[in-house]
């Protein structure tokens, strides 16, 4: 826009899907980052724009490519599936992960015929007796390849998942068949006990807020009962204060405030819930499935999994269930958090319990929490046959509009979420009783020929192996090795400064260690890193010239933001630090040295 100041980091973010289609897969990413931000200045420099030179955020780029290298296209319309599958067959049925966005279009990438060749050559590798055969005689697992490869960008049947509320699956089934895949060993949420169902409907007949507040004073020892009367208490208290109706609250206030039940409910149970846009651990087991130490080739890098708003997790690393929340009512975020992003996450956790307890796999039953605006929904992931992971959905729920409303609107929701948790809770005990074999064996557990999940078999692709040097350039390396052992003065090259400083301010190392581990003296090290920060400096004060009025530092909102944050969750990093701030301060530009700097110093 005209007279608006630009930046490099503005003009990546504006070209983050050229930047992601352009990777060749080869070059480093730290050397592509730095190539891509040269050019950028050069073209800005030729002509004569004044520009500020703010770093580019270049982990959600980096993420993407990442997930272009993984055929993932980062949003599917509606897909919610079923996941089923044998012993051998889920164990091969896996999805990748990705950060978490509300915006999903920016992030399509399409299906190539490649891309495609290697799903049909993943449904191909199924063996048809595992296969979900209906009464009628159709496959389901065959009509799912059809899909799959009519497909243009990536859905969650590439990853065999299946949700019926997709109206796409009406071209390729039947309203017969529709129904008899929604109802095959259908699960359904676990029973509340007698008293709690009995203390609720007592407190149904309440006439107004009045009364129902009379009713809430009792003590109670029923842990559930006496949770359904706390939560009441406190959403009359949000309407008393002006909490409800929402009206300019962020996502993070309404996570906090409105849908704090969802926490609350876990305060006597085996399972804890996690807040703060978690990463999946199921999600990042499954994407590094294949790790090795470094031999032939290097070791690579752990991917973290997909990002959700909440997890529900057994100690620390099985996983029940998740949740995803929106301020807003948006058609677009809801259908890629809900029917793209959760449905994978809860794939991946069903298939981190399969290899818990790989016998109880038809019994596992997980949940997914969904709340856009004041609308509520529930997500139920199981594999009642085949390699299918079937997906069911509730219908919504609507937050009380005001107080008299309470015990109308508030009290369903509290029930289902309190029978999530008992679910979730029988999960974890089929986990908990199952009894493993011991088995010695040279093989990891999943195979390259069993994969069936497109995601997986790109994952497993065996990397391409570097080329060899020619033996006159690796002499010339031993010559200028020894050069330097002498004490010549050795010229760094931009990729290696650009991991310098990554390690510096992404890794949190200091500048020493940083050198250390790059082979770097401390006396240089030290040296860039003081020369970094006086330029930072300068260039904050550069950029202040084009921004009219904006503050150079974090003002005291920003700073009173993440002091909560930091309460809420002291182990956060750096990153997600800096994630849960732009994402409450949507025009905020900070750098990661600054977030860093309040952190350590306050």
């Amino acid at each position: 826009s005209t007279g608006m100041p630009i930046n490099i980091a503005k003009i990546c973010e504006q070209l983050k899907s050229c930047i992601v289609e352009s990777y060749d897969n080869a070059t480093s990413l730290i050397v592509y980052k730095t190539a891509w931000c040269s050019r950028i200045s050069k073209v800005l420099n030729d002509l004569n724009i004044k520009y500020g030179k703010t770093r580019p955020n270049w982990e959600h780029i980096a993420m993407a490519i990442n997930d272009k290298r993984l055929g993932l296209s980062h949003y599917a319309p509606q897909a919610p599936g079923n996941v089923g599958s044998g012993d051998s067959e889920l164990s091969s049925l896996t999805t990748t992960s990705s950060d978490s966005s509300s915006s999903s279009t920016t992030k399509q990438l399409k299906l190539f015929s490649d891309d495609k060749e290697k799903v049909k050559h993943m449904f191909n590798n199924l063996n048809e007796s595992k296969m979900w055969k209906l009464s009628i005689g159709t496959i389901v697992e065959k009509k799912m390849k059809e899909f799959a490869l009519n497909c243009t960008y990536e859905h969650p049947v590439h990853s065999m998942v299946l949700d019926l509320s997709d109206i796409n699956w009406k071209k390729y089934l039947t309203d017969e068949e529709i129904d008899e895949i929604e109802n095959f060993k259908m699960k359904q949420l676990v029973e509340l006990p007698p008293n709690v169902n009995k203390y609720i409907e007592s407190l149904q007949k309440s006439t107004d807020a009045i009364s129902l507040k009379r009713q809430l004073t009792q003590e109670l020892e029923c842990p559930a009962s006496d949770w359904i009367s706390n939560t009441l208490l406190e959403y009359l208290k949000l309407f008393k204060y002006n909490h409800l109706p929402l009206t300019d609250q962020s996502e993070g206030d309404v996570l906090r405030r409105v849908w704090i039940f969802l926490d609350t409910v876990f305060d006597d149970s085996k399972i804890s819930c996690r807040g703060g846009e978690k990463s999946s651990k199921s999600s990042s087991a499954t994407r590094n499935n294949e790790g090795a130490i470094a031999g032939e080739e290097k070791m690579e890098r752990k991917l973290i999994g997909r990002k959700v708003d909440l997890l529900f997790k057994r100690r620390q690393h099985l996983e029940y269930g998740c949740s995803e929340c929106g301020r807003y009512e948006d058609q677009t975020k809801e259908l890629y958090d809900g029917s793209f992003k959760m449905v994978k996450v809860l794939k991946d956790m069903l298939y981190n319990l399969h290899k818990t307890a790989p016998n109880s796999v038809r019994e596992f039953i997980l949940v997914g929490f969904l709340m856009f605006e004041n609308k509520f929904s529930l997500v139920l992931c199981d594999s009642p046959m085949g390699y299918v992971t079937r997906i069911n959905r509730t219908d919504p729920l609507f937050l009380p509009e005001e107080p008299d409303d309470i015990n109308i609107k508030l009290l369903p929701i509290l029930k289902t979420v309190y029978q999530a948790r008992i679910t979730m809770e029988q999960t974890n005990e089929l986990v908990r009783k199952y009894v493993p074999e011991v088995k010695t064996s040279h093989r990891n557990n999943i195979l390259l020929d069993n994969v069936t999940n497109f995601d997986e078999y790109l994952d497993f692709k065996p990397p391409e192996r570097e080329q060899k040097v020619s033996s006159d350039i690796q002499k010339d390396e031993v010559l200028s090795k020894k050069k330097v052992e002498k004490g010549t003065y050795r010229v760094y090259g931009d990729d290696i400064k650009e991991h310098f400083f990554c390690l510096i301010y992404e890794k949190g190392l200091t500048a020493g260690k940083a050198g250390k581990q790059l082979n770097i003296s401390r006396r240089t090290a030290y040296n860039w890193f003081e020369k970094n920060q006086k330029e930072s400096k300068e260039n904050a004060s550069n950029e202040g010239k084009f921004k009219a009025g904006r503050p150079d530092t974090l003002n005291n909102e920003h700073q009173a933001f993440l002091k909560r944050e930091r309460k809420d969750s002291p182990s956060a990093t750096l990153d997600q630090a800096m994630e849960s701030l732009t994402n409450e301060f949507k025009d905020l530009e900070v750098s990661k040295s600054a977030v860093h700097r309040f952190k350590t110093e306050k």
